[in-house]
C-alpha cells in the first residue's frame, strides 16, 4: 500500500482496503482537524458561558444586581485576554487547539458584550440614567485597561 491506494497485479490504481482513495484522505484530514477545532472551541466556551454563570448569579446574590457580575466578568476576561494573547505572541508554548480553547472559546463565552449592552439598556429603561452612563463608561475604560495590563504583564513576565 502506498499513500493512499494499491495497485493491482496489473499495475492499476484501486481504493485502499478501507474503500477510500487517495484523494479523500486529505478531505478526511481536514475534516478530523475540524471537527478537533470544534470540539476545543466548545470546551473552552462551555467552560467560560458556565463561569460567567456562577460570577453573574454570585454577584446578583452579593450586591443585589447581576450588572456588577458583567462587569467584573469583562475586567477580568480583558485581564486575560491580555496576558494570553500578549504572552503567546511572546513566545509562550501553546497548541493553536489550546489557544482556541482559550481564547475563542473560553473568553469569547465568559466575556460578553451582548450581556454588557442589555445591562446599559435595563438600567436606562429602570430610569438609573446616570448609573447606565457610568457602568458603560467604567465597562469599556476597565475592560481596556485591564487588557493593557494584562499585555503589561505579560511583557514583565517575559522578561
Amino acid at each position: 500500500m502506498h499513500r493512499g491506494y494499491e495497485r493491482d497485479p496489473h499495475g492499476k490504481r484501486s481504493a485502499c482496503a478501507d474503500g477510500r482513495t487517495e484523494r479523500q484522505r486529505p478531505a478526511l484530514l481536514l475534516l478530523f482537524a475540524a471537527v478537533g477545532t470544534v470540539i476545543f472551541i466548545a470546551v473552552g466556551g462551555a467552560v467560560g458561558a458556565l463561569g460567567r454563570y456562577a460570577v453573574v448569579t454570585a454577584s446578583a446574590g452579593t450586591w443585589g444586581a447581576s450588572h456588577y457580575g458583567t462587569l467584573l466578568v469583562n475586567i477580568v476576561g480583558s485581564l486575560l485576554m491580555g496576558l494570553i494573547v500578549e504572552g503567546i505572541s511572546l513566545g509562550a508554548d501553546v497548541s493553536e487547539g489550546v489557544r482556541l480553547a482559550l481564547v475563542v472559546g473560553l473568553l469569547g463565552a465568559f466575556t460578553t458584550f451582548s450581556a454588557f449592552s442589555l445591562d446599559v439598556f435595563n438600567l436606562y429603561d429602570d430610569g438609573r440614567l446616570i448609573a447606565a452612563a457610568v457602568y458603560a463608561s467604567a465597562s469599556v475604560a476597565l475592560s481596556v485597561g485591564a487588557l493593557f495590563a494584562g499585555i503589561a504583564l505579560a511583557r514583565a513576565l517575559a522578561v
